[in-house]
Protein backbone atom coordinates (compact mmCIF):
# COMPACT_ATOMS: atom_id res chain seq x y z
CA UNK A 1 0.00 0.00 0.00
CA UNK A 2 1.52 3.60 -0.72
CA UNK A 3 2.00 5.64 2.13
CA UNK A 4 -0.03 9.03 2.02
CA UNK A 5 0.64 12.40 3.52
CA UNK A 6 -1.54 14.73 4.62
CA UNK A 7 -0.59 18.73 4.38
CA UNK A 8 -2.52 21.83 5.64
CA UNK A 9 -1.21 24.94 4.77
CA UNK A 10 -3.48 27.37 4.54
CA UNK A 11 -1.37 30.21 4.31
CA UNK A 12 0.72 30.93 1.55
CA UNK A 13 3.92 30.79 3.77
CA UNK A 14 2.89 27.35 4.82
CA UNK A 15 2.25 26.53 0.90
CA UNK A 16 6.39 27.54 0.71
CA UNK A 17 7.76 26.22 3.66
CA UNK A 18 5.72 22.80 3.03
CA UNK A 19 6.44 22.78 -0.43
CA UNK A 20 10.28 22.50 0.70
CA UNK A 21 9.48 19.49 2.64
CA UNK A 22 7.24 17.04 0.52
CA UNK A 23 9.77 18.04 -2.20
CA UNK A 24 12.64 16.67 -0.65
CA UNK A 25 9.92 13.69 0.83
CA UNK A 26 9.19 13.18 -3.17
CA UNK A 27 12.61 12.73 -4.05
CA UNK A 28 13.25 9.84 -2.24
CA UNK A 29 9.63 8.67 -1.75
CA UNK A 30 8.19 9.47 -5.29
CA UNK A 31 5.42 7.16 -4.61
CA UNK A 32 3.78 9.01 -1.57
CA UNK A 33 0.35 10.44 -1.89
CA UNK A 34 0.06 14.12 -0.99
CA UNK A 35 -3.63 15.72 0.07
CA UNK A 36 -5.49 18.58 1.95
CA UNK A 37 -5.08 22.24 1.83
CA UNK A 38 -2.19 24.10 0.51
CA UNK A 39 -1.13 26.58 -2.50
CA UNK A 40 0.52 26.51 -6.35
CA UNK A 41 3.56 24.95 -4.92
CA UNK A 42 2.25 22.02 -3.08
CA UNK A 43 -0.01 21.71 -5.81
CA UNK A 44 3.06 22.10 -8.24
CA UNK A 45 4.09 18.61 -6.85
CA UNK A 46 1.11 16.72 -7.41
CA UNK A 47 -0.86 17.08 -4.31
CA UNK A 48 -4.61 16.31 -4.46
CA UNK A 49 -5.86 19.67 -2.78
CA UNK A 50 -9.57 19.87 -1.15
CA UNK A 51 -8.81 23.60 -0.29
CA UNK A 52 -6.26 26.40 -1.73
CA UNK A 53 -4.59 28.57 0.47
CA UNK A 54 -6.29 31.54 -1.26
CA UNK A 55 -9.88 30.23 -0.14
CA UNK A 56 -8.32 29.83 3.72
CA UNK A 57 -6.62 33.44 4.14
CA UNK A 58 -9.14 34.89 6.21
CA UNK A 59 -7.45 36.90 9.43
CA UNK A 60 -9.08 39.00 12.44
CA UNK A 61 -11.92 37.66 14.76
CA UNK A 62 -14.42 39.48 12.20
CA UNK A 63 -13.87 37.96 9.53
CA UNK A 64 -13.81 34.41 11.28
CA UNK A 65 -17.65 34.82 12.57
CA UNK A 66 -18.13 35.70 9.01
CA UNK A 67 -16.98 32.56 7.59
CA UNK A 68 -17.99 30.34 10.42
CA UNK A 69 -20.00 28.08 8.48
CA UNK A 70 -17.19 27.78 5.65
CA UNK A 71 -14.61 26.62 8.05
CA UNK A 72 -16.71 24.67 9.76
CA UNK A 73 -17.68 22.66 6.24
CA UNK A 74 -13.56 22.57 5.78
CA UNK A 75 -12.64 20.99 8.84
CA UNK A 76 -15.54 17.94 7.93
CA UNK A 77 -14.50 17.95 4.93
CA UNK A 78 -10.83 17.33 5.85
CA UNK A 79 -11.87 14.75 8.63
CA UNK A 80 -13.57 12.69 6.03
CA UNK A 81 -10.83 12.89 3.85
CA UNK A 82 -8.31 11.80 6.47
CA UNK A 83 -11.03 8.95 7.91
CA UNK A 84 -10.81 7.78 3.97
CA UNK A 85 -7.28 8.27 2.69
CA UNK A 86 -5.99 7.21 6.45
CA UNK A 87 -2.33 8.92 5.85
CA UNK A 88 0.27 7.32 7.39
CA UNK A 89 1.65 10.97 8.80
CA UNK A 90 0.22 14.45 8.92
CA UNK A 91 2.53 17.92 8.38
CA UNK A 92 1.11 20.91 9.42
CA UNK A 93 1.94 23.99 8.72
CA UNK A 94 1.30 27.11 10.84
CA UNK A 95 -2.12 27.99 10.66
CA UNK A 96 -2.53 27.07 14.22
CA UNK A 97 -6.62 28.04 14.49
CA UNK A 98 -7.71 25.07 12.32
CA UNK A 99 -4.57 22.83 12.67
CA UNK A 100 -4.60 22.89 16.24
CA UNK A 101 -8.09 21.47 15.62
CA UNK A 102 -7.32 19.31 12.89
CA UNK A 103 -3.61 17.91 15.21
CA UNK A 104 -6.30 16.84 18.27
CA UNK A 105 -8.54 14.85 15.38
CA UNK A 106 -5.30 13.03 13.71
CA UNK A 107 -3.93 11.96 17.16
CA UNK A 108 -7.25 10.53 18.43
CA UNK A 109 -7.15 8.08 15.29
CA UNK A 110 -3.32 7.18 15.86
CA UNK A 111 -1.84 9.13 13.33
CA UNK A 112 1.28 10.87 13.86
CA UNK A 113 1.47 14.50 13.59
CA UNK A 114 4.32 16.55 12.31
CA UNK A 115 3.54 20.75 13.24
CA UNK A 116 5.84 22.94 11.30
CA UNK A 117 6.62 26.46 12.24
CA UNK A 118 4.16 26.12 15.85
CA UNK A 119 2.21 29.03 16.95
CA UNK A 120 3.90 31.48 18.21
CA UNK A 121 3.39 32.62 21.80
CA UNK A 122 2.60 36.21 22.17
CA UNK A 123 3.88 37.66 25.61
Amino acid sequence: MAKKLFVLAGEVSGDMHAAGAIAELLRSRPDVKVFGIGGPKIRELGADLLYDTAQMSIMGLVEVIKHASFLRRVIRELKAAVILEKPSVALLVDYPGMNLIMARFLRELGIPVIYYISPQVWA
